[in-house]
């Protein structure tokens, strides 16, 4: 609808990109549905993609245009420093090993220790975890990070170990809330004070639950868009310079044509025009007198063009001179 009412650029605002986690062939003849979406994406127009936390960086490749991949790291920080636990008793979690460059941004901004759970992933949806690599974490509060809450195996099989290591409080914090299948059963039987999401998802009334708290990323977006504006105004509002060419600059003044160029141009191809006609070209003459010399200049070099691509004789006799001289 955008692209029929002809507007000047298209940006498709995505904050949960619902196909990220299919970006590779983990077996035969399963498709990369990551890739068919983008191509859709940009087919129907989208000039510009803006997504919020990604499943996996290297999906901005997927697209032919460009793509602003934005993080709600900051947004949910934000919320925890607000709780203000003191640094010498908070431990940021990695859920897993995949997991460790976006917890070490976490404790970069809020601080803390780090640690790290030991999964091992059975099938797509049916992980373990055992070990805990860090710590310690007794008596601490702990930190749990990860991108989406999608059946929540993961984050409960996290937060569990962590329990078991003795940590005295758990929070939960995570950009997309998937929550399908045993994901809210599985969330309301963990041993979590507080999860914390952002709303780049709406979460159904029925999947409610006493401790999960949303935080809006609408800053992070509309900040965004409004700098894109910015640069677009600023872009629309840059008036082409005035003044002669670089290569007329050095001149002062246009170059006088060549003597075959004087009888291509005075060659009349048809002697039968009117003087209406030959009024016209006085005009245009007259119109030239108001554009700067470099513009003029360009605009003679246009209309000797067209005029020879008009009339192949001209070329013709032009190069009949040159081959006689």
């Amino acid at each position: 609808a955008c692209l029929r009412a002809s507007a000047e650029r298209i940006t498709a605002v995505i904050p949960y990109f619902g196909y990220a986690r299919q970006d590779r062939k983990d077996a035969g003849r399963v498709p990369i549905t990551s890739k068919l979406v983008a191509n859709l994406l940009t087919k129907a127009g989208a000039d510009r993609v803006l997504c919020v936390d990604l499943h996996a960086a290297q999906i901005q490749g997927f697209f032919d245009c460009p793509v602003d991949h934005l993080y709600a790291a900051k947004t949910l920080d934000a919320y925890f420093q607000s709780l203000k636990i003191p640094q010498d008793k908070l431990v940021i979690i990695s859920p897993d090993e995949g997991s460790i460059k976006r917890s070490l941004q976490h404790q970069e901004n809020i601080g803390g220790a780090l640690a790290i759970v030991d999964k091992r992933r059975y099938s797509a949806t049916e992980t373990k975890q055992a070990n805990l690599i860090g710590g310690p974490i007794d008596g601490k509060v702990a930190l749990i990070f990860d991108d989406m809450i999608t059946t929540a195996g993961s984050i409960v099989g996290a937060a569990n170990v962590v329990k078991s290591h003795g940590a005295a409080e758990i929070y939960i914090g995570a950009t997309h809330a998937v929550l399908c299948g045993p994901a809210v059963s599985r969330l309301r039987e963990a041993p979590v004070k507080e999860i914390v999401v952002t709303n780049t998802l709406p979460i159904a009334v029925e999947k409610q639950l006493p401790n999960l708290r949303q935080v809006t990323v609408a800053p992070l977006l509309g900040g965004h868009v409004d700098g894109l504006g910015r640069v677009d105004d600023r872009l629309r509002d840059r008036e082409p310079e005035a003044g002669p060419t670089p290569a007329l600059a050095r001149t002062g003044a246009a170059p006088e044509p060549l003597e075959e160029e004087r009888d291509v141009l005075r060659w009349d191809p048809d002697p039968g025009v009117t003087d209406g006609d030959r009024g016209a070209g006085e005009r245009r003459r007259e119109r030239d007198l108001h554009l700067p010399a470099g513009w003029r200049e360009l605009d003679r070099v246009a209309d000797q063009v067209a005029e020879h691509l008009a009339e192949p004789r001209r070329i013709v006799g032009l190069a009949d001179r040159l081959r006689r001289q």
